[in-house]
C-alpha cells in the first residue's frame, strides 16, 4: 500500500520489489545522473523524494538531497533514461502524472508529461542494487511499472 496524500516527502518503492527504493546514486548532483533503485532499508536522504504540485495535475519530483528534478528522457521511447536534472520546471520532462493503478495494491503509474502514456520503470523487474530505472509504455499487468509512494 502507499501512504500518498499530495505533496509532500516520499520514498518511491516499485511494487514488484517493496524492499528496494528509487535513489540517486551517490548522492550525486550532477546533470544527467541517472537514478537507480537501492535497499529501502538505507534511511538517506538520497533516497527521498520531494513531491511538489505544479498545477494542472501535473508534479515535480525533486530529489531530497540534491533538489535535482527526476527528468524523463525526451521522445518517450522505451528504455529511455531516466535522470536528475537542473533544469528549468517549465521542462515538460521534468513534470509528472501521479495516477493510481487500481490495481487492488495501492499503487501508481508515475506518467512523464513529456511523453503521455509513459511511465518510470526497473527493466527486467530487477530487485539488486544500482539497477537503472527507465521508462516506458504503460501496460496493465506489469508491477515493475507501477510504485508504492510511501513516507519516509
Amino acid at each position: 500500500m502507499s501512504d500518498y496524500t499530495g505533496p509532500g516527502v516520499y520514498r518511491l518503492h516499485p511494487e514488484h520489489a517493496p524492499s528496494t527504493v528509487a535513489h540517486l546514486p551517490g548522492p550525486n548532483n550532477a546533470n544527467g545522473t541517472q537514478a537507480t533503485i537501492w535497499t529501502a532499508s538505507v534511511t538517506a536522504d538520497h533516497l527521498k523524494w520531494v513531491i511538489a504540485y505544479a498545477g494542472q495535475e501535473e508534479y515535480f519530483i525533486l530529489n531530497y538531497a540534491t533538489g535535482g528534478y527526476l527528468t524523463s528522457e525526451a521522445g518517450g521511447k522505451n528504455d529511455g533514461k531516466i535522470t536528475v536534472n537542473l533544469i528549468a520546471p517549465s521542462d515538460k520532462r521534468a513534470r509528472w502524472k501521479i495516477v493510481p493503478a487500481r490495481t487492488g495494491t495501492g499503487s501508481y503509474y508515475i506518467e512523464s508529461v513529456d511523453s503521455p502514456g509513459v511511465v518510470l520503470h526497473v527493466p527486467g523487474a530487477a530487485t539488486a542494487n544500482n539497477s537503472a530505472m527507465t521508462q516506458w509504455a504503460k501496460s496493465a499487468n506489469q508491477a515493475h511499472l507501477r510504485f508504492f509512494i510511501r513516507l519516509p
